[in-house]
């Protein structure tokens, strides 16, 4: 368990465990209070710099690609642009991983062309991401909105001791509004929260 623990909060062991024993040896067992302790290497503060981002965008939308360059400038320079699936020209309505019926019957009507191309770039890049084995990342689409806290958000989570592994950014009154939980503190009055129910939309994450 504690090799586990080592290793959910992003750091590496080194040598083997050692016991801690705080008692005289005539000690009844049950009374006695040993722990475990184990090495570890100095964890170094992960910056955004340091990670990859990723940014979803049309290979036509030259505009969008070049104002999300000016908004990444002294974020990072290690950014790259993911052609995405232009739901208006693909037939993805009929893609064998869309149920159109089940999507009607929970929701009254069907995916648009957009948000179905949406859907699958999104999917497309998060495949990519796992085949490349890449540690951390940040997804954005070309429209993203980059307030003045992002970077050091960001970096609070990076080194946030909590075990997350996929935390949108998001915020609207309609998600303050659902059951939630405060799990970790990040930066400033920003917060990482579990929320009870899956809210729609891509956002950023």
């Amino acid at each position: 368990l504690l090799n586990e623990f080592v290793k959910i909060q992003g750091l590496s062991s080194v040598g083997s465990l050692l016991i801690a024993r705080y008692n005289p040896p005539w000690t009844l067992p049950f009374f006695r209070r040993n722990e475990l302790m184990v090495k570890v290497r100095l964890r170094m503060l992960r910056r955004v710099s340091d990670i990859k981002i990723f940014i979803i965008s049309l290979p036509r939308e030259n505009k969008r690609r070049a104002a999300m360059q000016e908004k990444l400038q002294g974020i990072s320079d290690d950014f790259e642009f993911f052609d995405a699936i232009d739901g208006a020209k693909e037939k993805l309505s009929q893609h064998q991983d869309y149920v159109g019926l089940k999507r009607r019957l929970f929701y009254g009507k069907d995916l648009s062309d957009g948000e179905l191309g949406c859907f699958f770039s999104h999917r497309a890049l998060i495949n990519k991401i796992v085949q490349d084995n890449v540690p951390f990342a940040v997804i954005l689409e070309d429209d993203a909105i980059l307030l003045k806290d992002f970077q050091p958000t960001v970096e609070a989570l990076l080194n946030s001791t909590y075990p997350w592994d996929f935390v949108r950014f998001l915020t609207k009154p309609k998600i303050k509004r659902k059951t939630q939980s405060e799990v970790a503190s990040l930066f400033k009055d920003y917060k990482l929260l579990r929320i009870a129910t899956a809210p729609g939309g891509a956002y950023a994450y």
